[in-house]
């Protein structure tokens, strides 16, 4: 990508950061604000996700939270579906158990990218 679109880019991702601060801000429903600021619906949910993956990309990583009880689990316990990894999104918590293979939450992990 060349300078002037680095630079075009950045500047897009400041103005939909704003606007998506914004609404959280106002305590709005997304359909309420966007009705309010004659934006559409789907023009706001992509600019959802290109900050998202903005800020997915510029962190470097991915996190998830380690349940502290893991360490403590008796392998009895963890067998009896106890999950040592969970992931929570909101209202949605994806609990993740160590059989789970990498291939598995490699695709968990790109549909909550490209989740509106």
């Amino acid at each position: 990508m060349n300078d002037i679109q680095t630079v075009t880019q950045n500047v897009r991702l400041q103005q939909w950061t704003a606007i998506i601060q914004d609404r959280q801000a106002s305590g709005l429903k997304v359909d309420d604000y966007c009705s309010e600021h004659n934006i559409s619906r789907n023009a706001y949910y992509y600019w959802l996700r290109k900050v998202k993956a903005a800020a997915i990309e510029n962190s470097g990583s991915l996190f998830a939270e380690v349940n502290p009880s893991f360490q403590k689990m008796m392998p009895e316990q963890m067998e009896s579906g106890c999950s040592p990894l969970s992931i929570c999104l909101g209202d949605a918590v994806i609990h993740v158990n160590e059989a789970a293979s990498s291939q598995l939450l490699h695709r968990v992990i790109e549909a909550i990218r490209n989740a509106e």
